[in-house]
């Protein structure tokens, strides 16, 4: 039998991308801190891309969530934590690139942490299978409309 149920795995990285981005983001590009240091909101993408990574492979090592649960639960907590940024502070063009940004966070931290699971843990997924086709898509994705938005 189960820990947990996929729910609440689900529910808490949830928070997580919820939190991580609405709150990182802010702090970085929304507040007044950041109007009055150029160079916070500079790094501040760099460093909400960074935080995402490392929570979801600290979530994943800590909480022993399921891969669909982790990838599954940030994703939407991502989608709803730039939806209570752009809220509060406002959305411009600009701000489009942040999406693919934090998607691609996401899968590589999720993938990360899969990887480690199946060299160090006792894995909870098969060996081969398609998760490492499902993150190399989520990434590539992304990646493309990060570029089309960036050269076109």
């Amino acid at each position: 039998m189960k820990d947990r149920p996929d729910l609440f795995m689900v529910a808490e990285a949830f928070v997580l991308g919820l939190l991580a981005t609405a709150g990182i983001l802010y702090a970085t590009l929304g507040s007044p801190l950041a109007e009055s240091f150029p160079a916070i909101s500079g790094m501040g993408v760099v460093a909400w891309a960074v935080g995402l990574i490392g929570g979801t492979i600290l979530l994943a090592e800590w909480r022993h969530l399921t891969t669909g649960a982790l990838l599954g639960g940030e994703l939407l907590g991502l989608f709803a934590g730039l939806w209570v940024f752009a809220m509060v502070v406002g959305w411009s063009f600009v701000m489009f690139a942040i999406v693919p940004i934090g998607i691609t966070a996401v899968v590589t931290g999720s993938w990360v942490a899969y990887e480690r699971e199946q060299q160090y843990g006792n894995p909870r997924e098969p060996p081969v299978g398609t998760w490492r086709h499902v993150f190399a898509i989520l990434i590539l994705l992304p990646s493309v409309f990060l570029g089309l938005l960036l050269f076109a």
